[in-house]
């Protein structure tokens, strides 16, 4: 019976010992309690931060909290490199061990990036972690730091990929970051900030990358990138490049591609694309039509877009025939990054139609509603019909003028085939009545037949300018850089998601000026326009052509109705 008792003793305490031993080996973070929004936190490492004459090729550190093993795998990287990792997990700690030994005199550098997430609620680090360690007696003290952009609004700043080049003793023009690593590496914060600390001095090239694929590789069109105006250098008497800005722009180097033609009738080809083109330089030259047997052409008379998106259009031709078979070259068209159709992505086969065109050509829209208010005092006015109109047009078709009939100058510009954009010459006046007035029966359709509409008048008021404000300042820090250079401010209204940029042109002292701003709040910020081009060019990792000058965000600016807002400094980075 003793016996008995003793051996039950033994079973019932090796069950514990096993349990417990389980449960150590297993450890999960407690359930229950209010939901954690607490990023986690590094609490102990080591070596200490810091540490000098190392010589133990392994890093431990431990968390506050239990994390994702898995993120934190990925998003360790050490420079410079000790070839593969090995992780040993227990509870919140975990000890890295490296395939390769340590060199003497070298800092090194660990950098865990804002990826790791907890298990209990997914929250993100708030920002990367970096632990210095060298095996000699002194620690690099270089430091780059900066913020990215995001490429488009909604986009999330944190967890985008930061990567440091070193220069010295390679050929900055052949530094390819599509298969070149980089000697350190760090990840944006939740405001899209970076930081590397403990560089060794020396000249880097830097560039953001939204790793996608997670290989420290920049992969071109999968990857958004981001290149700074300027490489940097550190030494002993400058150990800080502060203040760069990486604007993320995606990288675009196919064609487009003619994906689709159709016969609409013996006068209208449709005609879509793969992606959207840009309408500067799109002419009835950009397409042409031949018979596939004789080579005769077939005359392309008006092109004009179909949809907003503006990857489908339709060509008004000459009279098809339809026992024929018809080939249609796209020869100039480009998408908004200036790539060209090219063969044999830019040619299709159709059959003609006999069909003959039964759409009623008439007025189909004007941008401003009838009886609108709160009209700008510049405004979009855009007239599109059905169908083609035949040129030349009438003089005086349009008018537009105060409602006690006084004219106002005004001068119209045909953007394609159909659409008509009606210019005010100088801005409206502020809270008045104007009338707008269309003689559709003075035009004619392509085949020469009257529009199926006399007139059409619409009436509407401008905005009172006494409702609104207005910001004026100068942007500091800016001379052109070549002589088509401009100087060009954004606003953006950022307590409103709906709302859309605007941009105005600063005059050669830096000064601008934004009027009719609804009250809210704002952020402005300058960028250059170096090439002349309109816009802001981000450059490109390879072959490396820097971005142009981008500057530092204003704060947030309050704008009042009736309050101007004057004084306000900018300043290019």
């Amino acid at each position: 019976m003793t016996v008995i008792r003793m051996r039950n003793a033994i079973y019932v305490t090796g069950l514990m010992v096993a349990l417990l031993s389980f449960q150590c080996a297993n450890q999960q973070e407690p359930q229950g309690g209010p939901i954690d929004s607490i990023p986690p936190e590094i609490i102990y490492t080591e070596p200490d931060s810091n540490a000098l004459h190392v010589n133990d090729a392994r890093i431990v550190l431990e968390f506050d909290e239990y994390v994702d093993q898995r993120s934190v795998e990925e998003s360790i990287f050490i420079s410079p490199a000790l070839g593969g990792m090995e992780f040993d997990w227990s509870g919140t700690r975990v000890t890295i061990g490296f395939e390769d030994s340590l060199r003497p005199n070298t800092t090194y550098v660990m950098n865990l990036g804002t990826d790791v997430v907890d298990r209990r609620n997914r929250n993100r680090m708030a920002e990367a972690f970096v632990l210095a360690f060298s095996t000699g007696d002194r620690i690099d003290r270089g430091s780059i730091s900066g913020q990215v952009l995001a490429r488009s609004s909604g986009d999330a700043l944190s967890g985008v990929m930061v990567f440091a080049y070193g220069l010295d003793g390679a050929n900055a023009d052949t530094l390819d970051p599509r298969i070149a690593r980089p000697a350190y590496a760090t990840q944006t914060g939740s405001e899209g900030q970076f930081l590397f600390r403990h560089l060794a001095f020396g000249s880097y090239r830097i560039i953001a990358v939204r790793d996608e694929f997670r290989n420290l590789l920049y992969d071109q069109e999968s990857d958004d990138y981001g290149v700074p105006t300027r490489d940097v250098t550190l030494n002993e008497q400058d150990t800080l490049a502060s203040g760069l800005i990486l604007q993320l722009s995606r990288e675009d180097t196919t064609a487009p591609r003619l994906i689709r033609v159709d016969a609409l009738d013996r006068a209208h080809v449709g005609i879509q694309f793969s992606e959207a083109l840009t309408l500067d330089g799109l002419t009835t030259e950009s397409f042409e039509i031949r018979d596939t047997l004789s080579g005769a052409p077939l005359m392309v008379k008006s092109v004009y877009a179909t949809s907003p998106s503006l990857n489908s259009f339709v060509l008004l031709t000459g009279s098809q025939d339809s026992t024929l078979m018809y080939r249609l070259i796209a020869t100039g068209v480009r998408d908004s990054m200036g790539n060209r159709s090219i063969p044999p992505t830019n040619a299709l086969r159709f059959t003609g139609s006999g069909a003959p065109d039964t759409l009623v050509n008439r007025l189909q829209s004007i941008s401003i509603k009838d009886s609108s208010t709160n009209v700008p005092l510049l405004p979009d006015i855009r007239i599109a019909f059905a169908d083609v109109i035949a040129r030349p047009v009438p003089a005086g078709f349009v008018t537009l003028s105060h409602t006690d009939t006084i004219p106002l100058t005004i001068r119209t510009e045909w953007t394609d085939g159909r659409t008509l954009n009606v210019v005010p010459l100088g801005p409206l006046s502020g809270d008045t009545w104007y009338r707008l007035t269309v003689q559709l029966d003075s035009l004619r359709d392509w085949s020469g037949d009257s529009l199926a509409d006399s007139a059409r008048v619409l009436s509407f008021k401008t905005v009172d300018p006494e409702n609104f404000g207005s910001i004026e300042g100068t942007v500091e820090g800016w001379s052109p850089a070549t002589p088509q250079a401009r100087l060009f401010v954004v606003i953006k209204r950022v307590d409103q998601k709906s709302a859309e940029a605007r941009v105005v042109r600063a005059n050669a002292a830096g000064r601008f000026s934004f009027d009719l701003l609804e009250g809210g709040r704002y952020v402005l910020r300058p960028h250059e326009d170096a090439n002349g081009d309109g816009r802001y060019d981000g450059g490109l990792p390879f072959p490396f052509r820097p971005s142009e000058r981008i500057g530092l965000a204003s704060d947030t600016l309050r704008v009042r109705s009736r309050w101007p807002l004057d004084g306000v400094t900018l300043k290019m980075q």
